[in-house]
């Protein structure tokens, strides 16, 4: 199983920062980083199955191409923010991480604008 491995993975990477922020508090944030773009990149493997399932609900449910678009990136969007806003806060910039998560927001409200736009449309035809 993946997830075993991701997980033992990530106590071996926090035992190894633990160590080196007695010993070198500087290259523990440096650790950090590089273990967490390794784990990215280990799990973006699955983003191929993830792409073929969701291209089969479109094409089984008649979703309008454009709307499923704009919600993968919403969720790519998101997924990125919360990485970002995690090594932020593990490296001691609290308010870093708030300004990345309030970017984060501030794009997927502007990436929905088409959808919020389509509902009003819908809305006031039904009116």
């Amino acid at each position: 199983m993946d997830i075993i491995k991701i997980v033992i993975l990530a106590i071996i990477v926090v035992f190894v920062i633990a160590i080196t922020k007695e010993l070198r508090p500087e290259f523990a944030v440096l650790i950090t980083v590089v273990a967490s773009a390794l784990l990215l990149f280990y799990v973006l493997g699955y983003f191929s199955t993830l792409l073929r399932f969701y291209n089969s609900i479109v094409a089984a449910t008649g979703i309008n191409q454009e709307y499923f678009s704009i919600i993968l990136k919403c969720i790519g969007i998101g997924y990125l923010v919360e990485f970002a806003s995690s090594i932020c806060k593990d490296s001691g910039c609290g308010s870093m991480s708030d300004k990345v998560v309030f970017a984060g927001k501030i794009s997927v409200l502007a990436l929905a604008i088409p959808i919020i736009q389509s509902l009003f449309d819908l809305i006031s035809g039904m009116l």
